[in-house]
């Protein structure tokens, strides 16, 4: 006789992501070459949303820290590819 799924614990899918504490919260303090929102890859251009804040984003605001994440971790694979 088989277990009911909600019996069965799921394996876990992927390596685990660490949590950042208060990473929607944008940079305090940012400068004018602090990379702004509309170079974040999350950011739609169409509609002006950010979807890691779930709120409408004119793009010309300093990135939240896991879009700053975002945001370097493409430029270093960006460079490590030679691009």
């Amino acid at each position: 006789m088989t277990e009911p799924d909600d019996l069965v614990p799921k394996r876990p899918v992927g390596r685990p992501v660490r949590g950042m504490e208060r990473g929607l919260d944008q940079l305090p303090g940012a400068r004018a070459d602090t990379p702004r929102c509309d170079k974040c890859e999350k950011w739609s251009v169409k509609t002006l949303w950010c979807p890691l804040r779930a709120a409408p984003n004119s793009g010309r605001g300093p990135m939240c820290k896991y879009g700053l994440v975002l945001y370097r971790a493409r430029k270093q694979k960006e460079r490590r590819n030679g691009q």
